[in-house]
């Protein structure tokens, strides 16, 4: 996409690092250079949603690690014109230089419903979370580089 180059892939930008992008799309996230070279892309179901706002993806700071909260739509019913609420259904970790998924908070087991707020840690070693009452929640993830002070 460096100077006016096209993808294949729509949807909403994001930066990752200066050299990558991730593109966000109601059932979809694909990720790529920005002289327009495709890393990885991934289409949910259906009934699973990204938002793009208000929170939409956390990357690390190294670039390394996205966390990607993934919702359903629940309630609501197309006959009477009533439309359904959003509920949190996963967070998903993924590993942009080995493009794979690395993690997964289900957050039915957690009793997540909502978020407020979602960061990674610099590294990618930490999943920070605040939750539908306003309380912090701190994942470590497998498998990051730790930082020099976590040691």
């Amino acid at each position: 996409m460096a100077r006016g180059g096209e993808s294949q892939y729509g949807g909403e930008p994001r930066f990752i690092t200066n050299e990558d992008v991730a593109l966000l799309r109601r059932h979809g996230i694909s990720l790529i250079r920005t002289d327009g070279m495709a890393l990885f892309n991934q289409e949910f179901r259906d009934s699973e949603w990204l938002l793009t706002r208000p929170i939409s993806i956390a990357p690390s700071a190294d670039g390394r690690r996205i966390a990607v909260p993934i919702w359903v739509i629940k309630g609501g019913s197309a006959l009477l014109d009533i439309s359904g609420h959003r509920q949190l259904k996963r967070i998903a970790v993924l590993n942009v230089p080995s493009r794979q998924w690395v993690y997964r908070l289900d957050a039915k087991s957690r009793r997540l419903t909502t978020l407020s707020g979602l960061a990674m840690s610099p590294h990618g070693s930490l999943l920070g979370l605040i939750d539908q009452n306003g309380i912090l929640q701190v994942y470590r993830l497998p498998g990051a580089a730790s930082s020099p002070w976590s040691q």
